[in-house]
Parts: C-alpha cells; structure tokens; sequence
C-alpha cells in the first residue's frame, strides 16, 4: 500500500482578551467659617453622587463552522469545495475493493491525501481555507467530511489508521511510549505553530519510546498507520 505524507502548515488566529478595571474617587470636607459664628464640627459625610456605569453588550460567541461535505461514487473530480477554517480535518470513507486515490488541487498546487486499495476510514489534514477541488479515483461509494480541527485536546492519543488530533497544549519535553500493531508504514508528525516534526517512521509493528520536545502552542498530532497505535507520555518516577 501506496503513502505519501505531506507536511501540513499550521495557520493560527489571534486570541485577544480584554480586562475592563474601573475606580471612583470620593471626596468630603467641612466648610470654612470665618467671623464670631461657632464652627460646625461633627459635620456627616456626604457622599459625592456617581454616574450610573453605561450598559455594556454580551459579546455574541463565534459560532462553530458547519462540516462540509461532499460524496460520490466511482471516479470523480468535485465542485470547488471551500474548506470551514485554515486549518481542518478531512474525514474520509471507500467501501470499494480497488484503488481509492484523493488528491486536491488549487490551481496548479496538487497534494495527495489517500492512496491505497480497498476500504478506507480515516482522517487527513487540510491547510488553507481558499477554494479547492477534490479528484477522486475510486470503484465504490466514498464520502469526504471537512470541519475544522477541535480545539481542548489532550497530548495523550490513541486510535486505529489515519488521524488527526485536536489542538492540546504541550508538555514538557520528555519520555512518550509509542506503540503499533499494523504491517505497514506507520508515521508520527507533531505540528506546533513554531514548525512540524517528524517523530516516528517505521514500517509495521512499533513498541517503544523516544524523547519528544514540542514546540510553542498549540500543537497536534498527525498519523498515518495501518493498525492501532497509542502516544503516551511516560509518568516520571522521583
């Protein structure tokens, strides 16, 4: 079975956040007197009126993009198709028994996402939100869900052949165990908004451990693999 792995570019928005602070003066005094009048003393404070604060609006909250999707059958160039976000996941599916192949194309710019044989379930990355069109070779139905990748993961992550992760917030670096019980070529990439990485490349079973150093948040994780696999930090011992 066919791979090609591509580097995918991770596109970040700016979070801003706004603290509002407000203070109010209060000040009292006691008249002067002059002349043969007695001074008033023991005079009650009178507190100085303050304007009633301006309502302010409830932010509306950013709603999440809806999936986009997109099915066939057979051999099939789609429609442009704008991905929700800069940067998404491709949920793909092929119930056929021959070559499944889905490439995209912007323009001239062409990146294989799937190449194998058979039935297929998995997940590839997409980067950029412009148009694009999806050129599909297959010999039965298929399906390809795009939504934008899930903020609030966890570093820890598990599953069976293709994935993507949400974004997590790193670690330190340190020791993570790294297992696979596929046959074939099983690939590990590590995207941080300071670059990617590319933690693991081995074909079939993998049962092992390497140090991982992450990169400025947030990150998430990319496999390609035939079986399932686990990436779990290793718990340090005092």
């Amino acid at each position: 079975m066919k791979r090609f792995v591509v580097g995918s570019s991770l596109v970040m928005g700016n979070l801003a956040a706004i603290l509002l602070a407000g203070s109010c003066d209060q000040q009292t005094g006691l008249p002067a007197n002059s002349g043969s009048d007695p001074i008033a003393t023991g005079a009650p404070n009178v507190d100085t009126p303050q304007p009633a604060p301006e309502p302010t609006e409830t932010p509306e909250p950013t709603p999440t993009p809806e999936p986009v999707t997109v099915s066939g059958h057979g051999q099939t160039a789609t429609n442009l198709v704008e991905p929700p976000a800069a940067l998404s996941t491709a949920r793909i599916t092929h119930t056929g028994l021959r070559n499944f192949i889905v490439r995209t194309f912007r323009g001239d710019q062409q990146v294989v996402l799937v190449n194998t044989i058979g039935h297929y379930a998995g997940e590839r990355p997409i980067a950029g939100d412009e148009e694009l069109v999806f050129d599909v070779q297959a010999d039965g139905p298929w399906t390809i869900e795009i939504n934008p990748i899930a903020s609030g993961g966890s570093p820890t992550f598990d599953g069976k052949g293709d994935a993507v992760s949400s974004y997590f917030t790193p670690t330190g670096t340190g020791p993570w165990e790294i297992s696979h019980t596929g046959n074939q070529n099983f690939a590990v990439y590590l995207h941080c908004a300071g670059g990617s990485t590319l933690i693991q490349n081995e074909i079939g079973p993998v049962d092992g451990s390497r140090v991982v150093q992450f990169g400025e948040a947030p990150c998430f994780w990319e496999v390609l693999a035939d079986g399932e696999w686990q990436l779990e930090p290793r718990e340090q011992s005092s």
